[in-house]
């Protein structure tokens, strides 16, 4: 069984001083809404990326990606927060709770059509997600391991019932502050398919 146990507190900080609803969110097109799910098409989507090795590596990932928007890049470019962040997680075989994945930050589209400026530290990287079709399903809690289980495998289930196939890892997708109630919360699970 997947074990979710991401921590990203440091986002307390950064959005202080942020309004969720000032952040650039990627744009997309709705093809179909069944409740809480959703299925969406997106544009190739321009990221900044950083590896989670373990559960304590979040915090450190959430770093690095916010000195790359920091003015930690070759241009000394401040770029702006956008929403959400990203991650994936895959649990190690055998006995770890060890995780393994990634965090990335969308990369603005004034600044993805000028050219992202190269990252200064080696410990992030300019990535994409390719064009196509996720599936998403919102889900409440913002770091509880079951709730994320059940909110995938129900996710899972509509998208067999669909007759589509999954054609990536399961990410997760932060919009809000952990300090946001939880009926207002936009938080998902996104899977591509095909």
């Amino acid at each position: 069984m997947i074990k979710y146990r991401l921590i990203i507190m440091p986002i307390l900080l950064l959005l202080l001083t942020q309004c969720n609803d000032n952040l650039e969110k990627p744009a997309y097109q709705l093809l179909k809404k069944e409740g809480d799910i959703e299925l969406r098409a997106y544009r190739e989507m321009p990221l900044i990326t950083a590896k989670m090795e373990d559960n304590d590596s979040s915090n450190n990932a959430f770093r690095q990606l916010f000195k790359y928007i920091d003015k930690g890049n070759e241009a000394e470019q401040k770029i702006a927060m956008t929403a959400p962040v990203i991650m994936t997680a895959t649990a190690n075989q055998g006995e770890s709770d060890d995780q393994q994945g990634e965090m990335s930050f969308v990369i603005p589209a004034q600044v993805a059509k000028a050219g992202a400026p190269e990252p200064s530290s080696a410990q992030v990287q300019l990535d994409k997600m390719k064009a196509g079709k996720i599936a998403v399903i919102r889900f409440y809690k913002y770091d509880d391991s079951a709730a994320i289980e059940q909110a995938t495998a129900t996710l899972k289930q509509w998208i067999a019932q669909q007759g589509l196939k999954e054609a990536g890892e399961v990410k997760l997708a932060y919009y809000d502050p952990p300090w946001t109630p939880e009926k207002y919360r936009t938080n998902e699970i996104w899977i591509a398919v095909k």
